[in-house]
């Protein structure tokens, strides 16, 4: 009956289902980039050691202080999580 409107918009549905099909089939091959990568003060610090920038007693040091640093910012946050309540 309405052949020449190809089915109600169907044809262009079919073209929206198969672009998709197609970004997401070529989207598994876009590589990514390492920046997008958040590096945390702990990876810089084992960089910085890997590279020899620094001595094993620094990098002792520094990786007991950010370990400090962490656990003391654990706290507070847990700490003020309870006090909302």
């Amino acid at each position: 009956m309405y052949y020449n409107y190809h089915f109600f918009g169907m044809h262009l549905i079919w073209w929206a289902v198969w672009f998709t099909i197609l970004v997401s089939f070529f989207s598994f091959f876009v590589p990514i980039s390492k920046k997008s990568a958040k590096n945390t003060p702990l990876d810089i610090l084992q960089r910085r050691f890997s590279n020899g920038e620094i001595s094993v007693y620094e990098y002792e040091q520094r990786k007991r202080f950010l370990e400090k640093d962490r656990d003391f910012k654990m706290k507070i946050f847990l700490l003020s999580g309870l006090s909302r309540r």
